[in-house]
């Protein structure tokens, strides 16, 4: 008798062991994400500050000179 409930109850803690490891990658991959689209907003606003600024100082957005060699 002991044996079965002894085997259940490792089961049962077996069961909840895999929940959290497969609960801990997907935290991790959700903080992933988050970062890379914050990375990426702040990526776009810092072109559009930059294409302002450039377009407020009066560059040409066409000249040679302002493009982009990368």
């Amino acid at each position: 008798m002991a044996l079965i409930v002894v085997t259940g109850v490792l089961g049962l803690l077996a069961t909840l062991a895999v929940a959290f490891v497969t609960l801990a990658q997907l935290e991790r991959r959700a903080s992933r994400q988050r970062l890379y689209a914050t990375k990426a907003t702040l990526l776009a606003r810092s072109g559009i500050e930059d294409a302002l600024a450039r377009l407020s100082a009066g560059q040409d957005p066409e000249a040679e000179s302002t493009r982009y060699r990368g």
